[in-house]
């Protein structure tokens, strides 16, 4: 069985560009340079916690060629499961799983949440030392993945570019991805 294991926030839907937007709308003035890393959102959690089980999680936007790669990544045959730290409000999961389905129909397997901003240590766990493939975000998740033996891709971000780990590859998007996939 041939399984990809994926992020959702940056990675398939561009959650920085909504809470960019909530911010202006809610908190003018207010932003954030790196979503993923504690120090530098510490003094927006709450605020980002809002966001999270707020309505405006079932508008996200697919991120840059995700709604294009995905289902051809489906139709392949891959599996697809995706893991949020968006925490455990049903109201805000479930309009995940709208907005999910909406751009990505019948593409995910299975959405499974960890805590706001929580590892995915216990998430990828299960995972370990399989064929997988897991593409991640936030450079110590990803780090994780690629600890337990996961071939790892870094969706690349402002926040993330300078991340180098040579277990890790950086990539730029879902089709770049799709190549190192087929080139094996």
């Amino acid at each position: 069985m041939k399984i990809i294991l994926t992020d959702i926030d940056g990675v398939c839907l561009n959650w920085s560009k909504q809470f960019d937007k909530y911010l202006e709308y809610y908190h003018p003035g207010l932003s954030i340079k790196d979503p993923t890393e504690y120090d530098a959102y510490k003094d927006v959690e709450s605020i980002m916690k809002a966001h999270n089980h707020s309505a405006w999680m079932g508008y996200l936007e697919p991120l840059r060629d995700a709604k294009d790669i995905l289902p051809t990544l489906k139709q392949e045959g891959w599996e697809v499961h995706a893991c949020t730290a968006m925490g455990f409000d049903p109201h805000a999961i479930a309009l995940r799983k709208t907005n999910l389905d909406a751009h990505f129909p019948g593409v995910f397997d299975r959405m499974d949440t960890v805590g706001f901003g929580e590892s995915k240590e216990k998430w990828l766990e299960k995972y370990r030392g399989t064929d997988c493939i897991w593409v991640e975000d936030k450079i110590t998740n990803a780090m994780l993945g690629a600890q337990m033996g996961i071939k790892t891709f870094l969706m690349k971000q402002s926040y993330n570019g300078q991340c180098d780990d040579k277990r890790i590859v950086k990539v730029d998007n879902w089709q770049q991805i799709y190549y190192y996939i087929n080139k094996q």
